[in-house]
């Protein structure tokens, strides 16, 4: 049997692993909304995010017209 142990600080690591997870959830949706492409315009939509601090994730999505925004919204659902 293999034992060891392991010291490290547990604020840091903490803080890591919510950036780690913050960074994941941006990129998962700057992704699912920006393979929406408006049929109409041939347009990419696009995700802003608003508020980056804390433990809420804010965006506002930006698209060529509302039909897009909307599909967006759908795919982020999906």
């Amino acid at each position: 049997m293999i034992s060891f142990k392991m010291d490290f600080n547990e604020e840091e690591f903490k803080r890591n692993l919510a950036e780690a997870t913050f960074k994941a959830a941006q990129e998962g949706i700057q992704r699912k909304v920006a393979g929406v492409c408006c049929p109409t315009h041939g347009e990419s939509a696009r995700a802003e995010f608003i508020n980056k601090t804390g433990n809420q994730l804010e965006y506002k999505i930006h698209a060529c017209c509302e039909p897009a925004v909307e599909a967006a919204k759908a795919a982020l659902l999906d």
